[in-house]
């Protein structure tokens, strides 16, 4: 064969060759996509399928989780007053407005018992304790609170000046005397000591006013918000109808939102789940674990069938013997059995 034939030949070999690797990866390609549409199909159909499932699982969860239901449970398991009833109010007072209510009405029961004319009683009760002493008065009193000698000061009050005063013959210096004995000799400090007295004595009576108030609010509050229709928030650690705290109360439509969305997700994981299974079984799919998806029976059982296929060929690549009991590959049949 000459040169010229040579070449011909091969070339003509080389086209066969690229032809029939082209038509097998055209094959491989077409196949690949068929493969790809297929599984398009049936996670097409399972997507629609679940849809399915969750529309019979919200139309199920409307029959079984109303609100007015919920009040009905309200109304058996929390007995309050007003009781429960349906409809919940739409419309509620703000809760700081029926704390602030309350304390109008406190303010006004406190002005009754603690009247602003006991106070005048103040200034009387401190003239009468701190009396500035007039020369010529009889007076007795202890020096330096008491210790010492000769503490005991009783006579006739004659002088004074800033630095002593006279008792009868004896002199006494300003400094021996405690504040309340001096007050009842030196103008300046029995005013200062009767404003002192009067002050003190007002703001004990305010702080009387002020824990009435306190207490009051503290056992009534509570009341108040229940006939304005709140409840206590038992989300909130304390909450609890004797608690006077706001932030752990809500309205009564809040509470029957809440408990409504938590039964309605209670009783739609249940639905949710019965209905799954049911509805996938219906359709001939099954629950593939280690791939936590539902999956046609027909598409498991052809990867199945594909793994199979799999394991043979590669103990026919070792050397093997086929899965089957085939012959082995190099045709000779299996020893007899010992």
């Amino acid at each position: 064969m000459t040169m010229k034939h040579f070449t011909y030949h091969l070339g003509r070999l080389c086209c066969v060759a690229i032809l029939l690797v082209a038509s097998q990866l055209t094959q491989a390609q077409e196949a690949a996509d068929d493969d790809a549409a297929l599984e398009d199909d049936w996670k097409a159909e399972r997507t629609q399928i679940e849809k399915e499932i969750e529309q019979e699982v919200q139309a199920e969860l409307d029959r079984l989780v109303t609100h007015e239901g919920i009040v009905k449970i309200l109304a058996q398991q929390w007995k309050i007053t007003p009781p429960w009833s349906w409809p919940v109010p739409e419309k509620y007072k703000p809760s700081k407005a029926v704390e602030e209510a309350l304390d109008e009405i406190l303010k006004k029961e406190a002005d009754k018992r603690f009247p602003a004319k006991e106070r005048e009683k103040f200034t009387v009760e401190a003239k009468e304790k701190y009396p500035l002493h007039q020369v010529g008065d009889s007076v007795s009193f202890t020096l330096r609170g008491g210790y010492g000698a000769n503490v005991e000061v009783s006579g006739t009050f004659k002088n004074l000046s800033p630095e002593r005063i006279r008792v009868g013959n004896r002199w006494i210096n300003h400094r021996d005397l405690d504040e309340d004995t001096s007050a009842r000799f030196y103008a300046d400090e029995n005013a200062r000591r009767i404003d002192e007295y009067v002050i003190r004595e007002n703001s004990k009576y305010d702080a009387r006013i002020a824990n009435y108030i306190f207490d009051e609010k503290q056992m009534r509050l509570p009341g108040e918000l229940l006939k304005a229709h709140y409840v206590p928030d038992l989300r909130k650690k304390n909450a609890s109808v004797k608690n006077p705290n706001l932030d752990t109360w809500i309205t009564r439509k809040e509470a029957v939102e809440i408990l409504y969305e938590l039964q309605r997700k209670i009783e739609g994981e249940k639905l949710r789940k019965s209905i799954t299974e049911k509805k996938f079984k219906a359709m001939e799919y099954e629950w593939v674990a280690d791939r936590k998806e539902w999956m046609p029976i027909y598409i498991i059982e052809e990867m199945r069938e594909e793994e199979r296929r799999k394991q043979e060929a590669a103990q026919r690549g070792a050397g093997g013997m086929p899965m089957d009991g085939g012959m082995p590959p190099d045709g000779m049949p299996p020893p007899p059995p010992m």
